[in-house]
């Protein structure tokens, strides 16, 4: 044979499993193969005695046992050769010889030569003219290394003695910047918690060391690195003018792992936080880490009082004395993921500026994010699920996604000694004002409400998307009497929001959810329920209510016709423009007072009924229903109401009780399929009410986003609509399946529906008819700039009387 290739050396590195080591280079007898081991430390063994070796034409394989057991992680194992150097081939002159063993001997002499090159490729070699000999080189080496070894162990003894005098004498500028400073002056900017001993091994208590430097970081960053911090007790208190800062939602955990003793919701107690404040701080920032409580991935429990992050404030103080300028200022909180909490997500009690953006909230039992008595303020951009009771003998069911509520009393004491009520607990402390929740994400907060106030003003509610809670949006009044903190509601903004109810009641339709048992299951509500104070009243609590552009799917509740919006008690109301699907009893509803209200433009379509027996007075699904009601300049006008289901549909229904009366415009478009147009269920009450032409067409068109030109549409959410295509951005052709109505006079609304309308500055439509002789109408939506944009919009196509 021939040797073609110099390889003649293994290196294997150790596992803790592998026990079986091929080589891949010749040898004639297992007596020429050399093993080494070199543990960790370096020390190098020969342990070819302690080996069984087997051959094989190309090489073979080193089985080996390192003290009984395989080779371990950072061990070393060298297979080599281990050739004799001698000669025992005997050729007698003028005598017959076998070739092969000339051969073999040629290859045995080929394999000490390539033993001898592999060892010397591990040798120190010296240039030819060199006149140190290899010893002199080696020792050089090694005493270098010892001066090495000395020069760094003097350096640290110096380190050590002068501490923090280098970091204070040694002065750099940063890129960018002009004036050079200390390195202890940089360092001092930023606590990092590990300086302090915190650990971060999801083990090991973190609280008094985060604490620690909590207590020196006013005016300064504190710095949670990666890790897992157990937090215990009541939490780490943070100062004014601080910033918490992680390394990233995920990254740096915050982890409440010991849930707090049981306590009912509004016992004189402690509550436990991850980090919380004192009254009275400004200048927070909590930011890019995730908090987990001590439900983290367990069932929930009210009883277990605990908050992710509590700006604490009057509600904190239950009720007690404390001074009305003990106020929280300039709260930033973003970028943070808090789940498993026993109350709230994240509690803002008392405080002025106060914003909380890119937030996820999740599997909290009472709130996701509240505002309490918060004056300019905003929630953005966060994302709240599950938000669910978890106590079902205490019937706790209201759950809030994120609310703006006021603080009210004083005392716990609520009557005096000569019995009459303690004034200081009737006393509105303080309301939310101007705030704004704008493009939320609402899922799952099932048994109560997704965004809410109580007794705010100024409040806007702009582009959020809402989807199976009890009620989307609610807005009432403070309170329903004076003891209850009483304050009425006003200046309110309803605008651009989705709101999406696709989960059945509990008991009928087999609805099931993983986070609320049938017996925690409250049945849908009113998409929008704005109250104030209950129905039937005949006061008015409630001011300047605009709920415009809103896109509403399945709500309503069983057993009562609320409808998707339901207005009770208010002055100054503007309903327009909204799209209201599948609701249930109604879909515009309202009862009690209402003054000065003009309800335009909207679009409804199919209403189911409210109850399974079908029995008066839920027997008829009404379109727009104003019922036991007291008004005053009331205007309805411009609406479309449309039913494709086999129910009996009242397109608008009337029951005032007394007052100014309800003025109906000429121009309503119903077609309610069974059933009767209009209703009046008080006789000396006689409208106008005029209902002219048939509708051809209507339905939801989607936005074309990511539908190239030319692409079909869905047609799923449509009637009379043979199909829609996309020409170019924000151009679409919608072609009917009626084909005569080009002989008709014909009107089309477009209504925009979903978040983003405060960009959107016009639409057209035109008539035409293609090549194949379809009728169709071209959409053209155009935004502010006048830029076409695609968005999802209402179509609505009527035929006029000729």
């Amino acid at each position: 044979m021939t040797l073609d290739t110099a390889h003649s050396k293994e290196i294997y590195q150790g596992n803790g499993s592998t026990t079986e080591f091929p080589f891949f280079f010749k040898v004639w007898d297992a007596a020429q193969i050399a093993v080494t081991v070199t543990d960790a430390a370096g020390s190098s063994v020969d342990v070819t005695t302690q080996c069984s070796i087997a051959l094989n034409d190309g090489g073979g394989s080193v089985g080996y046992l390192h003290a009984g057991a395989p080779l371990p992680v950072g061990a070393t194992l060298a297979i080599t050769r281990n050739m004799p150097f001698t000669q025992g081939v005997d050729l007698v002159s003028a005598s017959r010889f076998d070739p092969q063993v000339i051969e073999d001997a040629l290859d045995q002499a080929t394999a000490e030569r390539q033993q001898t090159l592999e060892m010397m490729r591990r040798a120190v070699i010296l240039p030819a003219t060199s006149s140190e000999t290899p010893q002199d080189v080696v020792r050089a080496v090694y005493a270098a290394r010892d001066r090495a070894e000395n020069a760094a162990s003097n350096v640290q003894n110096w380190l050590n003695e002068v501490g923090t005098e280098v970091g204070s004498h040694s002065y750099v500028t940063a890129k960018e910047t002009v004036t050079a400073r200390s390195l202890a002056d940089r360092f001092a900017d930023v606590v990092n918690v590990k300086d302090f001993g915190a650990i971060g091994d999801g083990v090991v208590d973190d609280t008094a060391a985060i604490q620690a430097a909590l207590d020196v970081a006013s005016g300064k960053c504190v710095y949670i690195p990666a890790g897992v911090y157990v937090i215990s007790g009541e939490g780490c208190r943070v100062p004014s003018n601080c910033a918490v800062i992680g390394a990233g939602i995920g990254v740096t955990v915050l982890y409440n792992a010991i849930a707090p003793k049981l306590q009912t919701p509004y016992a004189d107690t402690v509550f436990q936080s991850a980090l919380y404040t004192d009254c009275g701080v400004e200048n927070v920032e909590i930011c890019d880490m995730s908090i987990h409580g001590p439900q983290y991935k367990k069932e929930p429990s009210w009883l277990l009082m605990s908050n992710g992050i509590s700006i604490r404030g009057r509600y904190y103080q239950q009720r007690k004395n404390l001074p009305r300028d003990n106020e929280n200022y300039n709260i930033y909180i973003h970028s943070i993921s808090v789940v498993g909490y026993g109350y709230a997500g994240i509690d803002i009690d008392n405080a002025t500026n106060a914003h909380v953006y890119d937030c996820d909230i999740d599997q909290c039992v009472a709130f996701g994010i509240r505002f309490l008595g918060c004056n300019d303020f905003r929630a953005s951009r966060n994302k709240i699920t599950n938000i669910y009771p978890g106590d079902i003998e205490n019937n706790i069911n209201r759950v809030y996604g994120i609310t703006a509520t006021r603080v009210y009393g004083n005392t716990t004491t609520d009557l005096l000694p000569d019995g009459t009520v303690n004034p200081e607990i009737t006393s509105v402390y303080r309301r939310c004002e101007n705030g704004t929740f704008s493009e939320n994400t609402i899922i799952n907060c099932i048994t109560w409400k997704g965004l809410d106030t109580h007794g705010g003003k100024n409040i806007k509610f702009i582009n959020n998307t809402i989807t199976d809670c009890n009620m989307a949006i609610g807005v009432d009044m403070g309170g329903y009497e004076e003891r209850q903190g009483f304050v009425r509601v006003e200046d309110i903004l309803i605008s651009g929001n989705s709101c999406y109810r696709y989960a059945p009641a509990r008991d009928d339709e087999g609805y099931t959810t993983v986070y609320v048992p049938p017996e925690r299951y409250a049945t849908p509500g009113a998409a929008i329920h704005c109250s104030a104070k209950a129905g039937g009243a005949v006061d008015i609590s409630g001011y300047n209510l605009k709920i415009v552009g809103n896109d509403l799917y399945g709500w309503g509740e069983k057993g009562r016709r609320c409808g998707a919006i339901d207005v009770v008690n208010y002055k100054n109301v503007v309903i327009s423009g909204n799209t209201i699907r599948n609701s249930r009893g109604a879909a515009i509803s309202s009862n009690g007072f209402l003054s000065n209200c003009i309800i335009e433009n909207n679009i409804i379509r199919d209403v189911r009924l409210t109850d399974a027996a079908f029995t008066e007075p839920f027997a008829h699904a009404i379109g727009l229903g104003l019922e036991d009601i007291v008004t005053s300049n009331c205007i309805i006008t411009n609406n479309v109401i449309c039913n494709s289901l086999d129910t009996d549909l009242i397109g608008l229904a009337f029951s005032p009780l007394f007052g100014e009366g309800i003025r109906i415009g000429e121009n309503q478009y119903i077609k309610t399929g069974i059933g009767a147009i209009t209703r009046y269920s008080n006789p000396s009450y006689v409208p106008r009410c005029y209902v002219s032409g048939e509708m051809l067409a209507h339905g939801r068109i989607p936005s074309g986003a990511g539908i190239p030109d030319g692409g079909d549409m869905s047609t799923a959410e449509t009637y009379g609509i043979s199909s829609i295509k996309k020409v170019s951005v924000g151009v679409y052709d919608v072609i009917l399946y009626d084909t005569v109505f080009s002989r008709q006079a014909a009107e089309i609304n477009i209504t925009p529906i979903g978040s983003g309308l405060g960009d959107m500055g016009f639409h057209a439509v035109s008539f035409a008819v293609d090549s194949n002789g379809n009728q169709y109408v071209r959409v053209s939506l155009r935004n502010n700039t006048g830029a076409s944009v695609d968005r999802p919009v209402y179509i609505a196509v009527r035929a006029l009387a000729l």
